[in-house]
């Protein structure tokens, strides 16, 4: 045998121990631990973050010391890094070896080499319980933020007799499923169309982009929901995981009814054994149970357990909180979970594998000898939706004769069989014959041996089951394998390798997927090649770029669109995007390749919808196969990709833009809008954050969405709250009370602001558009009146249904919220024995005084209030309904437009355009041409003259033009030129994260925006200011920005507005930009 040289033996150490040290969230959030001379317990959070609009790269990490190191007790400390460091000493001289986040994306679970657990979770800050008023231990925050909720040290029972902290390593951890039904993907799967049957909907139909490209093809798309399977906590919001330590020490982490903490349970697989492990992986079983695989090198033996979950109290508590949620078991009536464990069979590695594993085979792949091969990787893949998959064990080994890496990965299924009904004295006689080879016993069960495989049977009689671990399958690799992940809901299997190498499986078959575009047989026909069925990028030409280094370790995106790897130099991460390789400068793309990529890109869209995934990592994909179109074809096939991408998402979504009006309560709470706009955003923003006539569609539509949203949760408020008050039967207006309506009414200002001069702005482009007309009909040789109408984005923004309705609605509610306030007053004048003057501008003039204006005595004030039924001054109570009042008319009131008119113009309009005769698949495309786009058909061209005739007949003499035309729009960030290029200069996605240009970025998002030349917080639109700024001590700052479509806001609704209790609809975007992406502190 060849001997290593000791720094292949080191590089093969490195390459399995941080091969799980990566892990990413569906939230898009990148932990890792330190390593090299910084290695002493420090965790690094990173994301993918767009720094300029176009470029996007990994965020600056935030360092967090999890860990430390001291000689006295276990104790909480504050660190630098936001968050509490536990410092024990158990914790000298480790290292983090594991990190995890949970499915639900908030909780991150980090493990050292000496055994310690903490978890943490994000998107919390603790609160000063000392505090007058505090009543919770934490407050929701930005995702970025981290704080610990428990710490766990390894027990101090060790089984066996070991002193060494080394043996309480947790090496094998598993997150369990939530009880949640799942909604998943099908693949796309392609279809044939015709002139008979064509499809109504998506880039194939006929008014859509690849229509041409589709050879007469579409894609459908289909999904279903399931049930998860494995051990999971019986409460659905509350998180569990399990870990087994080298000891053997088997755990359950949990939370319990209430909070966010968790508790411990914990057992030893097998008490009887003298023998530690060095590999162990933790799968999930349909039954419920859990299973575990583990590798003593000592006895070279696998052990396999089932391990069962009785979860006590949680069961009943379940129940209890689904008819109240606030149910909260009584002490004396908590039995907590207990831990069944069951060995299933243990076999020595050398039994369980002869040189010939399959007799009779003359597959090269099935005849191995692995006589000079040592295990060293174990995985499990749980079964899938896919009732025909079982739980399959992965059996990886490499080879220790020579330096150069050859690796071995064998598959197997755990299958369950009914044993036969032998008496188990019959089985002990056989064994004391020798008729079964002699091996170590367990309690539980009795081992036996197979051709090809390897079981255990338990003597109870004929109840008793076979557990089989069946031979399937082997690969082979000249490479050592790094990592190994199940993704894509376990249907399909990404191996990473140590030469930075990704390969993609389909898990049933298990077979490698090849780019079918770079196949060499098909690459020299023009036929339209389009994959009979689409499950990731894959499918449609994508591969992954192969690093030029050998990276540490590497992670895989949730969407399967990017890559992390990990220096081995230093604390630096690697990101790298899927690259389309079905064409480029010399080889031009093939018929059908099109309609291929966008339902692509759809589908992981589609996905990500339904399993709340973000979707950073798929744009910035996308953004660069744009970019790689435009450069390799042309401007014009890359912007046919990029209008296909989007109606394609719109068809694998099933969402339709032709709504009706009664449906438009939906629009307000449809997570599908909101990703699909957010898309469009994301693909029609450029550098400096300006946007294309798409993107700024799309930017009206979240922002008027967002308003109509917070219009509507504020008048539910203060109508909910009126009719507690009248239930209760109080006649009398308490000083709270009055201060609740007020606050969630100024809450809703600055949404009502935005809302306000988004109509002035549709009224500017309809007064211009006007006169356009007018001068096109006087011009003998009048020019294509499409072409005057590219520049108006209102237009789009008008004939749409989607941002009509939107707009008819928000009007609406604005009128509504100032009716409720008027009736206030009313009441207030009457309870005051008062005649009621109604609204007039002496009135607000008069509150405007004396809000104001306060005089030194109140016989002056009472003056200056004659014509008002109201003494603000001397009626105290009265103070927060007026001032509300009176901010909510001087928006409502100053307007250079009459609000009503204009409602009444729009209304007429929205009968007029619902009543043409257009049938529904052109009517879709239409809406589509106008929202995705932008783009006015040509067909609206005479009802866009039909309606300015109007509009100039019935409004535009009521129009205060002057006004009008100097009013300022700049804050509404859409009367920026159109950008139409693609710039192809500079690379989209960054590998390294360029710090210089990341603060360049941020800057960009503090510049003044407002007409006063401040700052606007881009949630609830009131001005704020720039962090750092030494004069600003009690006004908003801004502490948080979006990580995809540059929008800045405040952190807390308790910076700015009184402690009332308030419950305000800006709480709803507490972690969530408008756009849907996700808040980052800054």
């Amino acid at each position: 045998m060849v001997v290593l040289s000791s720094d292949v033996l080191m590089r093969r150490f490195y390459e399995k121990k941080y091969s799980s040290r990566i892990s990413w969230s569906k939230n898009g959030f990148i932990a890792y631990p330190a390593q090299g001379d910084d290695r002493s317990q420090k965790l690094f959070l990173t994301y993918l973050e767009c720094i300029d609009g176009r470029t996007w790269q990994l965020a600056p990490a935030k360092q967090f010391d999890v860990f430390s190191s001291s000689e006295e007790q276990p104790s909480q400390t504050p660190t630098a890094g936001g968050v509490v460091a536990v410092t024990s000493n158990s914790t000298k001289n480790t290292e983090i070896t594991l990190v995890s986040w949970g499915p639900i994306a908030t909780d991150l679970a980090v493990s050292d080499s000496a055994g310690n657990m903490v978890i943490l979770v994000s998107g919390v800050r603790k609160n000063d319980l000392t505090q007058f008023g505090v009543q919770h231990p934490f407050t929701m925050s930005s995702l970025n933020e981290l704080e610990i909720v428990y710490t766990d040290f390894p027990s101090k029972k060790l089984q066996p007799d070991v002193t060494a902290s080394t043996q309480n390593e947790v090496i094998g951890f598993k997150w369990l499923n939530s009880d949640k039904p799942i909604i998943a993907n099908t693949p796309a799967v392609r279809v044939e169309t015709t002139h008979d049957t064509p499809v109504s909907s998506g880039a194939a139909a006929p008014l859509g982009a690849a229509h041409n490209d589709s050879a007469g093809h579409a894609y459908s798309y289909g999904v279903h929901q399931y049930k998860p399977h494995g051990a999971m906590h019986p409460l659905p919001s509350k998180q569990a995981c399990v870990g087994v330590r080298k000891n053997g020490e088997f755990c359950l982490w949990h939370q319990g009814e209430h909070g966010l903490d968790y508790h411990r349970v914990s057992t030893f697989l097998d008490p009887h054994e003298t023998d530690y492990f060095s590999l162990c992986e933790i799968g999930l079983q349909r039954d419920g149970s859990i299973v575990v695989v583990g590798f003593s090198p000592l006895s070279q033996c696998i052990r396999i357990y089932s391990v069962s979950i009785q979860w006590g109290y949680f069961v009943n508590a379940a129940i209890q909180q689904q008819k109240n949620q606030a149910y909260n078991t009584p002490d004396d009536q908590k039995v907590p979970p207990k831990l069944a464990v069951k060995r299933l069979f243990k076999r020595n590695i050398s039994t369980v594998f002869p040189h010939k594993l399959v007799p009779g085979s003359k597959s090269s792949t099935e005849n191995l000898g692995i006589d000079l091969q040592q295990l060293v990787h174990i995985y499990l893949v749980p079964p899938s939706f896919n009732s025909n998959t079982e739980l399959e064990v992965f059996l990886g080994f490499e080879n220790i004769s020579s330096s150069k890496s050859h690796s071995t990965l064998l598959r197997f299924q755990l299958t369950e069989k009914e044993a036969s009904n032998l008496h188990s004295a019959f089985i002990t006689m056989g064994e004391r014959r020798g008729v079964v080879p002699p091996a170590p016993m367990s309690a539980n069960g009795l081992e036996t041996k197979k051709s090809g495989s390897f079981s255990a049977s338990s003597p109870t009689g004929s109840e008793a089951k076979t557990f089989d671990l069946v031979y399937k399958q082997s690969l082979r690799f000249n490479e050592s394998i790094l990592g190994f992940t199940s993704l894509n809901l376990d249907m399909l299997i990404a191996i990473t390798f140590a030469n930075g190498e990704v390969k993609m499986f389909n898990r049933s078959p298990l077979k490698q997927i090849n780019n079918m575009y770079a196949d060499p047989k098909l690459q020299s026909s023009n036929t339209a090649l389009l994959p009979s069925s689409i499950s990731s990028l894959f499918d449609a030409g994508f591969e992954f770029p192969k690093l030029d280094f050998r990276p540490r370790a590497m992670c895989i995106s949730p969407n399967l669109c990017c890559f992390v790897a990990l220096s081995r130099s230093s604390n630096k991460l690697y990101l790298e995007c899927l690259e389309g390789k079905a064409f480029n400068a010399d080889t031009k793309p093939r018929p059908g390749l099109l309609l291929s990529i966008a339902a692509s890109c759809a589908l992981r869209h589609s996905s990500a919808c339904f399993t709340s995934t973000s979707t950073e990592d798929l744009v910035a994909t996308i953004q660069q196969e744009l970019v790689r179109a435009a450069k390799s074809v042309s401007k014009e096939y890359s912007q046919a990709l990029l209008v296909s991408i989007l109606q394609e998402s719109h068809r694998a979504i099933n969402f339709s833009l032709d709504f009706s009006k009664e449906q438009v309560d939906r629009l307000l709470g449809s997570p599908p809008l909101q990703r699909l706009l957010n898309l469009q955003l994301a693909l029609g923003t450029t550098f400096d954050w300006q946007r294309t006539k798409s993107g700024k569609v799309a930017w009206a539509l979240l922002n008027l969405r967002l308003c109509a949203f917070g219009m509507m949760i504020t008048l539910r408020s203060v109508y909910h709250h009126m009719n507690k008050l009248s239930k209760r039967g109080s006649s009398v207006d308490l000083y709270n009370d009055a201060k609740w309506r007020s606050e969630n009414v100024l809450s809703s200002l600055g949404v009502i602001r935005w809302c306000m001069d988004y109509i002035l702005y549709l009224n500017q482009q309809i007064v211009e558009l006007c006169q356009v007309f007018k001068d096109v009909d006087q011009t003998p040789t009048s020019p294509d009146p499409l072409e005057a109408l590219k520049s108006y984005v209102a237009l789009p923004l008008i004939l749409g249904k989607v941002p009509r309705s939107l707009l008819l609605y928000s009007m609406a509610t604005m009128k509504r919220l100032n009716d409720f306030v008027q009736k206030c007053i009313e009441k207030i004048e009457s309870s005051n024995g008062a005649p009621s003057v109604g609204v007039s501008a002496n009135s607000i003039k008069s509150v405007e005084d004396a809000l104001f204006f306060a005089p030194t005595t109140s016989t002056q004030a009472n003056k200056n209030n004659k014509s008002f039924a109201i003494d603000p001054l001397n009626t105290p109570t009265a103070l927060p309904t007026v001032e509300a009042f009176y901010r909510l008319r001087e928006i409502l009131n100053n307007s250079p437009v009459p609000l009503d008119g204009f409602e009444k113009f729009l209304t007429e309009a929205d009968t007029a355009l619902r009543n043409l005769r257009i049938d529904k698949s052109t009517s879709l495309a239409i809406e589509q041409q106008l929202v995705c786009q932008g783009h006015v058909p040509k067909p609206f061209v005479e009802p866009i003259k039909k309606l300015l005739s109007v509009y100039s007949q019935s409004l535009l003499n009521e129009v205060d033009h002057v006004e009008l035309y100097f009013y300022n729009f700049d804050w509404l960030m859409l009367d920026s030129p159109d950008q139409t290029t693609i710039s192809t200069e500079d690379p989209v996605v960054l590998s390294i994260t360029n710090e210089t240009l990341a603060n360049e970025g941020y800057a960009t998002l503090f510049k003044p925006i407002s007409p006063s030349g401040d700052m606007v917080d881009s949630l609830r639109k009131t001005i704020c200011y720039p962090p750092g700024d030494p004069n600003i001590t009690s006004a908003p700052v801004v502490e948080r920005k979006c990580v995809r479509c540059g929008a800045v806001s405040s952190l807390m609704e308790t910076t700015h507005l009184s402690n009332v209790g308030i419950s305000l609809w800006s709480l709803a975007f507490q972690r969530n930009c408008l756009c849907g992406s996700f808040w980052v502190n800054i």
